[in-house]
């Protein structure tokens, strides 16, 4: 016998199916990592200090007093009497520095008199007296007078070493400083100081390796 399935009866039977099969989730997707950077600390690193200049002890010895002196009267003609000269070979090579440059046909070698000066560049001078007078007219206030390092730097390797500095001030903003260093009470340099900003003067002690005080700079 046949069993026939109306109409009503395909349509429970097609539903039931279908709600009896699994449903098919949509899938979630997983969220992909993220890195998180990595904070950054900064370590200041401290700024080496040079040692203090400290008081020379004992009195001001008295050829300084004297170039003081000399400086402020505007007397050029007792410290061109100090200074000292020596006598260096010439050289032919180009460029700034080492001995003095040779002259017309003088040979390599050819010994000349000089005096070492200059200002930002160093430089041998057969006069020394025109170039303390230079410095005597142009120079300022006494900023400060300094024993110095026997190793301390010079502008030239082969310039002369000395034992104490005595530094005065321009006349105006923006005025070069001047400078002489001393060895055993004669001059044996004479300068202008090349670093005219704010502090040149505190620097440039140092870089000549300035050790105690004679006479401190004061403020102003």
């Amino acid at each position: 016998m046949r069993i026939r399935i109306g109409p009503v009866a395909s349509f429970l039977v097609v539903t039931l199916l279908i709600a009896c099969s699994p449903a098919s989730t949509p899938s979630t997707p997983t969220p992909s990592a993220t890195t998180t950077p990595m904070a950054t600390t900064t370590i200041a690193v401290p700024t080496p200090t040079a040692p203090p200049i400290s008081i020379a002890s004992g009195p001001i010895p008295p050829v300084i007093g004297q170039l003081i002196e000399a400086v402020v009267a505007k007397q050029a003609a007792p410290l061109a009497a100090l200074a000292t000269y020596l006598q260096v070979g010439c050289t032919k090579a180009l460029g700034v520095g080492g001995p003095p440059k040779c002259k017309g046909a003088d040979v390599t070698g050819s010994v000349y008199k000089v005096f070492a000066a200059g200002r930002c560049e160093p430089e041998w001078v057969e006069d020394a007296g025109l170039t303390i007078a230079q410095i005597v007219t142009s120079a300022g206030p006494l900023y400060a007078a300094a024993t110095i390092a026997p190793a301390g730097p010079t502008p030239d390797t082969s310039w002369p070493k000395g034992d104490s500095v005595v530094l005065f001030r321009g006349v105006g903003p923006g005025a070069p400083a001047s400078y002489f260093i001393l060895n055993a009470g004669r001059i044996v340099q004479a300068h202008f100081v090349c670093d005219t900003g704010s502090g040149g003067e505190d620097r440039e002690l140092r870089r000549l390796g300035a050790t105690s005080y004679y006479v401190a700079p004061s403020v102003r």
